[in-house]
């Protein structure tokens, strides 16, 4: 009979543990959820058509604002990244061989 205790006694306290998890589950959801739908909610809506209009810094379009861009600027920034982020993950590396080839002398 003990042991039938025990064992619902531990069944309880494992889902206590899941229930605090799915609080804290429940409270990382709404804390991003809740102040965006309120934001929607409470917002001015009055659109004009000078509010609809494109803005372009503070000077009106001229033209077509659909402009197709060539692939080769595309491929030149992710280039650029690729060997950015190589970089940031290969200095501290470096750096450290450097100290330490200076602490030999």
């Amino acid at each position: 009979m003990d042991g039938a205790v025990f064992l619902e006694a531990k069944e309880r306290s494992r889902a206590c543990h899941y229930a605090f998890i799915g609080l804290f589950f429940i409270a990382a959801v709404s804390f991003p959820v809740l102040p965006l739908v309120g934001a929607y909610f409470l917002r001015p809506r009055r659109p004009t058509e000078i509010k609809l209009d494109t803005y372009e810094c503070g000077l009106e379009a001229i033209g077509d604002i659909w402009v197709q861009f060539k692939v080769q600027y595309y491929l030149y920034a992710l280039a650029f990244v690729v060997f950015d982020i190589e970089v940031v993950f290969l200095y501290p590396g470096r750096s450290r061989s450097i100290s330490s080839a200076c602490l030999r002398w």
